[in-house]
């Protein structure tokens, strides 16, 4: 509205101080260099989660061919991945997590499941959903 406004005559946009231009280029310099900050950051992030996304798809396809085991190698490269990244969290392979459960219980390796369970458990005690 405001330039349809300005447009037809209605209503002039305020003027502009010289103070209020000086403000807004000092606040664009920290602007654009949080800016370029989290573009970097984003960057990294993207590799890690796309490396993770790999994987995961790997030990899908594994899994579809019935090679559990070598999908279950897969499932917990990608979680070693995930815990070294300082970048991901819990969230991005919490699948992982219990798509490793379910193909040990499948396979009927109980004390290995058990151990893996125990060594996540202690790991994320005071894990809590967002």
């Amino acid at each position: 509205m405001v330039i349809f406004n300005y447009l037809f005559g209605k209503k002039k946009f305020p003027k502009i101080s010289e103070k209020d231009i000086k403000d807004l280029i000092d606040n664009y310099e920290p602007l654009k260099e949080v800016t370029e900050r989290l573009q970097e950051e984003n960057k990294y992030w993207c590799v890690d989660l796309n490396k993770i996304i790999e994987l995961r798809q790997q030990a899908k396809k594994l899994e579809q061919l019935n090679k559990i085991d070598e999908a279950i190698s897969v499932y917990l490269q990608s979680i070693e991945c995930d815990e070294l990244s300082t970048r991901l969290n819990i969230n991005t392979y919490i699948r992982d997590i219990e798509r490793v459960i379910i193909l040990f219980s499948q396979i009927k390796k109980q004390t290995t499941l058990t151990r893996f369970r125990g060594n996540k458990i202690d790991l994320y005690s005071v894990f809590q959903e967002t």
